[in-house]
C-alpha cells in the first residue's frame, strides 16, 4: 500500500491561510532548521508539521522549558504559601530600613529644635532595633526545621 503525500505549502500561502505574519514565520522556519520538502515556481513547499511548529512558537525544548521553569514557580509559591511566607522575608526588612531611612530624613529636615529632633531620633532608632528583631524571627520560623540526622 502506498503512503498518502503529507501537504505541503509555501511559507507565504500558509502564512495568508492561518493569519501570521509571513516574515515571522519565515525566521521561525529557519530558527527550527526546517528543510523543505518540494520546490516548484511558486517558491519553497514546507511540510505542514513544520509550518505549525514555526507559527506556534518554533522550538519545542524551549516550550519544554518554559514549562517546566512555570511548573517550579508555582510549586514554590505553594510552598511560601505553606510557610506563610508570602514576601521574601528579605526583601521586607529592605523595605522597613527604606522607610527608616526615609522617616530619618524627613526628623532630620523638620523645622524643630535639635533636642526634639534627637527625641525622635531615638525612638526611631528603638523602633528599628523591634523591626530588625522581629525580621529575625520571620527568618527563623521561614527556615525549614532540621531534618533527623542533620548536624
Amino acid at each position: 500500500m502506498k503512503r498518502a503525500e503529507t501537504p505541503s505549502f509555501t511559507a507565504s500561502r500558509f502564512a495568508a491561510l492561518v493569519g501570521v505574519d509571513r516574515g515571522h514565520l519565515i525566521r521561525k522556519l529557519e530558527e527550527i532548521g526546517a528543510k523543505p520538502v518540494s520546490e516548484d515556481g511558486r517558491g519553497a513547499a514546507f511540510s505542514m508539521r513544520h509550518l505549525f511548529q514555526a507559527a506556534t512558537g518554533g522550538n519545542a525544548a524551549a516550550e519544554r522549558l518554559r514549562k517546566t521553569k512555570a511548573e517550579a514557580d508555582v510549586l514554590e509559591h505553594k510552598l511560601a504559601v505553606a510557610r506563610k511566607e508570602y514576601m521574601p522575608v528579605q526583601e521586607c526588612a529592605n523595605i522597613v530600613l527604606n522607610c527608616g531611612w526615609s522617616i530619618r530624613r524627613v526628623i532630620l529636615s523638620l523645622p524643630i529644635p535639635d533636642r526634639e529632633k534627637d527625641s525622635l531620633l531615638g525612638d526611631l532608632q528603638k523602633l528599628a532595633a523591634e523591626w530588625q528583631e522581629i525580621g529575625d524571627q520571620l527568618a527563623l520560623k521561614a527556615e525549614p526545621p532540621p531534618q533527623p540526622g542533620e548536624d
